[in-house]
């Protein structure tokens, strides 16, 4: 097998670093995709309450009630 140059050597590098750095790009998780998932948590949460007293609530867990 004929000696590599370096600059064989570089390119080859270059091309590993970019098909790994594709292959991560690829596992991401679309915006949208994590956006639903989001949605869907907040549903099963169901609506807020509008009687809830944020202030009083913190308040009382700060004991400055």
């Amino acid at each position: 097998m004929p000696k590599k140059t370096k600059v064989a050597d570089q390119i080859e590098a270059l091309r590993a670093t970019l098909r790994e750095h594709l292959d991560a790009v690829q596992r991401i998780e679309p915006l949208m995709e994590r956006i639903r998932k989001l949605q869907l948590k907040a549903d099963e949460i169901g609506k807020l309450d509008p009687a809830f007293d944020m202030k009083k609530f913190t308040d009382e867990m700060w004991s400055d009630a």
